[in-house]
């Protein structure tokens, strides 16, 4: 529940983020993820699929990307090289929580002010239309 919006259309993206610590005594390349998507309404299962996990960043389609300094204290500067619009940027703590997210309508290069951000590491991420690009940062 809650885990996709009310209403979606065909050829939508919806992410849904969500932990899950794998026993010491399970072997995490035996192990698959199944997703499902079921109406509400009347319980049907509408789609399903399944696939096997990894442990690490896997890019597809990446969106080549400048992001400096890194580390940095305050202010991070990023900028890529694609023409889609609009960008999505989130920044992940390593518990894969949103820590911080902004969308990017007209412009190839941004800063995100992150001074208020904890010291330690954490995961950029910047998205478009398919394709999309994940990093580590680091604030101290």
């Amino acid at each position: 529940e809650s885990s996709v919006p009310t209403s979606i259309s065909d050829g939508d993206e919806v992410t849904y983020t969500f932990n899950y610590t794998v026993p010491s005594t399970s072997d995490i390349n035996n192990m698959h993820a199944v997703v499902v998507l079921i109406d509400q309404n009347n319980g049907e299962i509408i789609n399903a699929e399944t696939a096997s996990l990894y442990v690490g960043i896997k890019n597809v389609n990446t969106i080549k990307t400048s992001i400096y300094p890194n580390p940095t204290s305050d202010i991070l500067n990023i900028e890529f090289d694609n023409n889609e619009k609009p960008f999505t940027i989130s920044i992940f703590d390593i518990k894969g929580q949103t820590v911080l997210q902004k969308i990017i309508n007209n412009s190839n290069k941004t800063q995100l002010n992150l001074s208020s951000l904890q010291k330690g590491n954490y995961f950029i991420n910047i998205s478009t239309k398919g394709q999309s690009t994940t990093k580590r940062i680091v604030i101290n």
